[in-house]
Parts: C-alpha cells; structure tokens; sequence
C-alpha cells in the first residue's frame, strides 16, 4: 500500500505544470488585535528535455534549362567617306541557355529543449499577525482595509490595500523541513499609521512660493499634524561669466523658518534670509527651490501605494 500511494505522488509531481498559489485576506479594523492562519502551497522546480521535431525546410534545385535573351552592348567601329575612322556602342539581342531553377520544400527535423515543471515540495506556511500599535486619531473600527496574504510556491507576499492608513510590518520567518513539505513559520507586528496625518505636511504640494523683500514665502500642507519631515533649502547664484555660487544647500533647523497655520489643512511657511545668509542680492539672478519630504521608511510598508510625501517647489529671482 505503501508503495502505491508513492508511485500515485510521483505521478502526480510529472503532471504538476506550474507551483499553485494559496491566499488568505485580513480585514484591518483599526483594531489592536492578532490572527493566526496558514496557507498551502507547491513549489515545482524547472527541468528540460530534449525533443525532435518536424518542420518545413526550403531548398533550391536545378529545374532545367531555359533560353535568356538580353540586350547587351557592343563595340562598333567604321570609315566615313572622308576615311575618318569613328567608333561607338550599340546594342545587340543575344540569347543563351541558362539554368533554370525552382524551390522545393520539404520536412526536416530539429532538436529543441523543451522546459516542463516537476514537483519539488509542498509549502506550509503558518502565519502570525499582530497588530501591535494603532493611531488614536482614526475611530474604530473600520472595515475599509485588507491585507492580501499569497504564498506562491515558496514565495510569500503582503499587500495592503488601504488609504486610511499606512501599515508597515516588522517580519520574521523560520523555515524547516519535514518530509516532502517545507514549513514556514512567518510572524508579522503591525503598526498603524494615520496616512492623512503623515501625509498632512505633503498634502498639496507647495504653492504660492514668493519672495517678499528678504523672506522667502511659501504655502505647504499642515507642518503641526506631523512632525517627522525635512525642509531642504538649496539657494544658486546664477553668473553669467563665471561659475554659479551654492549659497546654502542644506535641511533647515525648527527654528530656522516659520509656520503659521491659516487653513485646517495647510499654512504659510517663511524664511528669513537675512538671517540665514546675510540677505541676497535681488538685483541678480538667484534660484531659490525648497524641498519638503515626510521622514517615514517606507520600505517597511505593506500598502500598495502610499499618499504622496514629498513635494518641491522653487522660482528664479531677476530672470
């Protein structure tokens, strides 16, 4: 019985054509909560053989002979009446036997490796998740977001798709093997950001960039509601005969510009630079461009887009 029920598992790994997918979705709520499940897959590994097979050649072969006529030039050369020899070229019909030929097709035969999946092993994956940290500013609970879980062969994937918050994962895995199967366990510790809140300095760019004397004017996104980001200032003195200065290229400090909020979702930001460089000379031709980036590791993040979290903006002064 033994034996048979091998022989049936060897027969069914010849059969098997590509590794199969598993999946498993997880409803986040907003919740501090924990799931356990687990997915089952079969990796395949690719082998190749080698086959012979039949097609259709083309060859040319001789079909007989056939008279060709062409016009062909010729030397010609006389005496006038005053003995004047004059020479020229005409043209003269001359015709001559020339082989004639045909194409012939015919079957010829070719040898090709031809790739085929094999069973490898199955896949178990036992999967711990743990939401481990929620924002207190999104009410729960909500049922707007969903992991996607796959387990593709040996490959395992997370993606979220969720705009109310941004999820990112602390992963860990251990991998061992029991027979024909190779167990995964997986844990995974979510944390649950409010992506309006981290996105709140980002969130419609930058506008209304102006200098006003000496201090550099902007409107950006609400700088209150998060403040993990870098304010980047890069101030160019263009010359027209010799090379253009960097006046200052750097992350600004807290306290070294100005918010003031005048909307529920953005404010004014200004720069003093006659504080911060001395004041420039507005009656030569400067580019001031300001950089604003949210300081998040996104790498770590499941979702399958994220709000955007960064913007730029600059203008020329005395173009």
């Amino acid at each position: 019985m033994k034996s048979f029920l091998m022989a049936l598992t060897l027969l069914a790994g010849f059969n098997v054509h590509a590794s199969t997918i598993d999946g498993y979705t997880l409803p986040i709520t907003g919740e501090k909560t924990e799931q356990n499940f687990t997915m089952n897959s079969v990796q395949t590994r690719t082998e190749y053989r080698n086959e012979t097979i039949a097609k259709t050649c083309y060859r040319t072969v001789a079909d007989g002979y056939q008279t060709i006529c062409r016009q062909e030039p010729e030397n010609y050369c006389y005496e006038d009446s005053q003995s004047r020899r004059i020479c020229g070229v005409r043209y003269v019909n001359r015709c001559r036997n020339e082989i004639r030929y045909r194409t012939d097709a015919y079957t010829c035969y070719e040898t090709v490796s031809i790739p085929y999946e094999v069973f490898s092993h199955n896949v178990q994956a036992n999967v711990n998740v743990v939401v481990a940290s929620v924002p207190g500013t999104v009410t729960a609970p909500h049922n707007t977001c969903l992991i996607d879980f796959t387990l593709s062969g040996d490959a395992f994937k997370a993606l979220a798709n969720c705009t109310e918050f941004i999820i990112l994962a602390k992963s860990s895995a251990a991998e061992s093997r029991q027979g024909a199967t190779v167990v995964q366990d997986r844990s995974l510790e979510l944390t649950l950001l409010d992506a309006l809140a981290v996105a709140a300095p980002t969130k419609n760019g930058i506008s209304e960039m102006r200098l006003e004397g000496q201090t550099l004017v902007f409107r950006a996104g609400d700088l209150t509601k998060n403040p993990n980001f870098s304010l980047k200032l890069n101030v160019e003195r263009r010359n027209l005969l010799k090379k253009d200065e960097t006046l200052i290229n750097r992350n600004l400090a807290p306290n070294e510009y100005t918010f003031l909020k005048s909307s529920e979702e953005s404010g004014l930001v200004k720069i003093d630079l006659s504080k911060l460089l001395g004041g420039i000379n507005t009656k030569k031709k400067h580019v001031l461009k300001v950089d604003l980036n949210v300081l998040l590791n996104t790498s770590a993040a499941l979702n399958r887009s994220l709000p955007n979290l960064s913007a730029s903006e600059s203008i020329t002064v005395n173009n």
